[in-house]
């Protein structure tokens, strides 16, 4: 395969900086009282997965997303 043939994501440092900001208490906080530990909790997003590793700091047990499978 070469270079040409290969998808790579490309984001503007903008683009990131608001991917670090994200948490899921600023961008999904009403989620946050119905989460309990030991709760499976299954992601079907398309982002970079930024507020799902907080989600899953909240249920701990079980957290699965759709980009992993």
């Amino acid at each position: 395969m070469t270079p040409a043939d290969t998808y790579t994501h490309g984001h503007h440092d903008s683009v990131l900086r608001s991917h670090r900001w994200r948490t899921a208490e600023n961008s999904a906080g009403y989620l946050l009282p119905h989460l309990h530990a030991g709760q499976s909790l299954l992601d079907i997003g398309c982002g970079p997965g930024t507020i799902t590793l907080d989600l899953a700091r909240l249920v701990a047990e079980s957290v699965k997303s759709s980009e992993t499978g």
